[in-house]
């Protein structure tokens, strides 16, 4: 009996553990990104973004949606949803962006509140790094 109850609490723990986790992720992705650096292709190419001339900006917002914003102008806005699936970078899953539109699906490989890196999933891809721009 103590057996029988010791699993349903680690499995309640287990539960409560993950919708937490889902929901924090959830709160740190959506809101503004501003692109940094894009690095990567069959040259291995590292390319700094000068933001004093061009602003490149994401936008993920609640109702699943993100925009895409270049120096101010509205360039796109399309809707994702976010799955763990299998990637080149780590052994285990990781979360992907899925896009609604076809477009590749994009591998999130960093995250934190003022850092996102977004990742091709495929040899010779690109990886671009975004931050949090500053008010």
């Amino acid at each position: 009996m103590v057996c029988f109850l010791l699993i349903i609490t680690g499995f309640i723990t287990f539960v409560g553990c993950n919708s937490a986790q889902k929901e924090n992720y959830n709160s740190t992705l959506y809101g503004k990104w501003m692109l940094m650096n894009v690095s990567g292709g069959i040259a291995g190419d590292i390319n700094e973004i000068n933001t004093e001339v061009e602003k490149h900006i994401l936008v993920f917002s609640e109702d699943n949606s993100i925009t895409y914003f270049y120096n101010d102008s509205l360039i796109s806005k399309n809707d994702f949803q976010i799955e763990k699936k299998k990637s080149i970078y780590f052994a285990e899953e990781i979360d992907f962006i899925i896009y609604d539109n076809q477009q590749a699906p994009e591998a999130i490989t960093y995250l934190s509140k003022d850092t996102l890196t977004i990742s091709d999933n495929f040899y010779d891809g690109y990886t671009k790094v975004y931050i949090r721009p500053s008010l």
